[in-house]
């Protein structure tokens, strides 16, 4: 839909952006409805399923000309060439995406957890407080987005400092349990992952042919939320066994992700391909 490359990678922070704006809101509207009458959440998900039907239908232009899909054989067999192809970085893009999303998920439970059990701040409350570190990831990629536009170099970086951003705030949080460091750190390590989500998106666009694209971003997104799924059954489990050896596994993941776009994502150059 965007002919120029750095438009579209703007455009994708922009989304990032979006996305987690409805996660900032989330916590706060649910516990707004829930106040009101417990299973008022509940129907209020059809009613905004059915606005975002509408807005897709009113605003995004498909194009007119339509090609027929492929046969299921041939489907296969393009998508086994596009990993024989560009299979080293998008293997470490899928992974990165993966881990990004069960860590964020993972510490978001926590902190979900943390406040009620340590701290006794729960509903309207304490969805006001989880939208600070949410917040702080929103801010992160909208400003990644703008920032590297169609630089593959600014995008591998960006992974890896986020990363490694995400990974040294959720190793130090077992030090300093007051609310005031807990939320501080919790925010750096969210403005880590918004910084890396966007580049993530990016490498997708910038190195992937456009017929091809929404193949691979279909497989991106079905391993961001095997992510997102297993983020709080892993908090969940391990927070029987203490606070450290979950936020130190975090840590350990996030830092996973950020030598995995070190080693296995290689733009050649900003104007060619990755390796």
């Amino acid at each position: 839909m965007f002919p120029n490359d750095d438009e579209a990678s703007s455009c994708l922070g922009t989304i990032e952006t979006a996305n987690t704006f409805g996660k900032v809101l989330s916590p706060i509207l649910g516990a707004l409805l829930a106040g009101l009458v417990w299973f008022l959440p509940f129907f209020s998900f059809p009613v905004f399923c059915l606005v975002s039907v509408v807005m897709m239908a009113s605003f995004v232009r498909a194009p007119t000309r339509r090609e027929r899909p492929l046969p299921f054989r041939a489907f296969v067999a393009m998508v086994g060439a596009i990993f024989r192809r560009e299979g080293r970085w998008l293997v470490g893009v899928f992974a990165i995406g993966g881990l990004l999303m069960l860590v964020l998920f993972a510490f978001l439970f926590f902190l979900s957890s943390r406040l009620e059990d340590v701290y006794r701040i729960d509903g309207m409350m304490k969805g006001w407080v989880l939208a600070i570190p949410l917040g702080a990831l929103c801010l992160a990629s909208f400003a990644a987005g703008k920032v590297i536009g169609d630089h593959k170099w600014r995008m591998k970086w960006g992974i890896i400092a986020g990363s490694a951003l995400s990974a040294l705030a959720l190793a130090i949080v077992p030090l300093y349990p007051s609310l005031s460091f807990l939320m501080a750190l919790f925010s750096a390590a969210g403005i880590g992952i918004g910084a890396a989500l966007p580049c993530l998106d990016a490498l997708i666009t910038e190195g992937i042919e456009e017929k091809e694209r929404g193949t691979v971003t279909s497989f991106y997104s079905s391993l961001r939320f095997i992510g997102v799924a297993a983020g709080p059954l892993l908090a969940a489990w391990l927070m029987k066994h203490g606070t450290a050896p979950l936020l130190l596994l975090l840590s350990v993941m996030a830092l996973l992700g950020g030598a995995a776009a070190f080693w296995l994502i290689r733009p050649e150059t900003d104007e060619g391909g990755v390796a």
